[in-house]
């Protein structure tokens, strides 16, 4: 479905109310300030007809794609007199919505328009218009003044809640199209004149608005131009960690990518050895426990100590601790480990040394790199863990499975073997 490109310009009036129509994100009508549609009606046949009317703008909806729309493939016996009864019953809310009295829905020549006599104002349709404008716009701070209303009027995806197929998918589609190439043309031009400032609340608005688009490269981007080096380290690991658990491991590729995106990025300004390490040195309190990180950090750890082992010949041990219940079946419910995941990384974190490393790798599992440990003393460890977990009086249990760390040598001979 194609609009006409523009939002309804009704002539109104400096005291009439215009009725705002959201189709960005949840779908609603505000009039007047108040909310005319409850959220257990947004995907009723009363808030269809009017999400396509309201879309449908000047041009109007023709009774066949109403139809279609609305009892897709089933045949009915007299769908235009089904139509009209719907349309009539809608009226009839509408009226009791509180709106000016009216038709509200206009039927004319097998269409269906919305009344002119109530204007109104859709985001979608206005998001066009300004997109629209900012083309034709004369000097880049017009430009981009347009360019961020337009971007601002994107909270979401295109009914993002709604399970229509047809029509909305494919407004959801071009919208999210639209959106992304403005963003990418906005950028270009904060980046050229160094706007940093609304660099970083465009990336803000992208990472909120459109998540794992990749908004957040912006952010950093912003925050490396004003030299705030800490908070986009900071942001680099939250960033990561959180496409770590959209992405998982089957696509592993695309974080990685992300990550060298993300890397690209980081830059510190021009300093002097001694600041730079006490910068890097850890605060006291934190040592006292062992270093809590993501998977992806966890990793890069494993792999350094890899390469670090076959000079030192120090031993250092993979442990795999899995949440079970009294069978040793692995917690899968969400609910469960959601709520034992605090009790078993505090039982972990209590019983090893401030030098071990430690991450969540899944639900209901967390490894363990146990530095200059023997294979023997892990059950000292996992005896400790054991009995800090007892404390919670759960019914739970902890499996424990425990691999020697290989040297880059061994590793290469494991390879060549198989």
């Amino acid at each position: 479905m194609q609009t006409c490109g523009t939002y309804v310009k009704n002539k109104k009036s400096k005291n009439q109310q215009v009725l705002y129509v959201k189709m960005f994100g949840d779908f609603s009508l505000k009039y007047q300030g108040r909310s005319l549609i409850a959220k257990k009606k947004k995907e009723t046949q009363f808030a269809l007809v009017l999400q396509l009317i309201f879309h449908s703008g000047e041009e109007g909806i023709s009774r066949e794609h109403l139809e279609k729309v609305l009892f897709g493939e089933r045949t009915l016996d007299d769908a235009n007199h089904a139509i009209h009864s719907l349309i009539y019953n809608i009226r009839k809310k509408l009226e009791q919505t509180g709106l000016p009295k009216g038709k509200y829905i206009i039927s004319r020549r097998g269409r269906f328009y919305w009344d002119k006599e109530i204007p109104f104002e859709e985001d979608a349709q206005l998001f066009e218009e300004y997109c629209s404008r900012a083309c034709r716009a004369g000097d880049w701070e017009e430009r981009i003044e347009l360019c961020w209303k337009a971007a601002l009027l994107y909270k979401g995806a295109f009914l993002k809640d709604s399970e229509q197929e047809g029509w909305v998918k494919e407004e959801r589609e071009r919208y999210h199209t639209m959106f992304l190439k403005l963003i990418e043309y906005m950028a270009e031009i904060l980046r050229k004149k160094k706007a940093y400032i609304q660099l970083e609340k465009l990336g803000r608005h992208v990472s909120k608005a459109a998540p794992y688009e990749e908004g957040e490269l912006l952010v950093i981007e912003a925050l490396t131009g004003m030299g705030r080096t800490e908070q986009v380290e900071s942001l680099y690991v939250e960033t990561v960690e959180k496409y770590r658990q959209v992405y998982m491991e089957e696509e592993l590729c695309k974080l990685k990518d992300f990550r060298r995106k993300i890397e690209e990025q980081l830059d510190h300004p021009y300093d002097i050895l001694d600041n730079i390490q006490e910068n890097m040195t850890e605060q006291l309190e934190k040592v006292q426990e062992p270093y809590q990180c993501n998977w992806m950090v966890f990793r890069e750890i494993y792999h350094m100590v890899a390469r670090m082992i076959e000079r030192s010949g120090q031993q250092v041990q993979l442990m795999l601790c899995t949440l079970t219940d009294m069978e040793e079946h692995p917690i899968r419910s969400d609910e469960c480990a959601e709520v034992l995941s605090r009790y078993i990384w505090e039982s972990i974190c209590r019983s090893i040394h401030a030098g071990d490393v430690v991450t969540r790798y899944g639900k209901g599992q967390y490894l363990v790199l146990l530095l200059n440990t023997k294979p023997e003393d892990c059950q000292e460890i996992q005896k400790r863990i054991d009995a800090q977990f007892r404390k919670k009086d759960t019914v739970y249990e902890i499996r424990y499975s425990v691999k020697s760390v290989r040297s880059l040598n061994n590793a290469k001979d494991d390879q060549s073997l198989s």
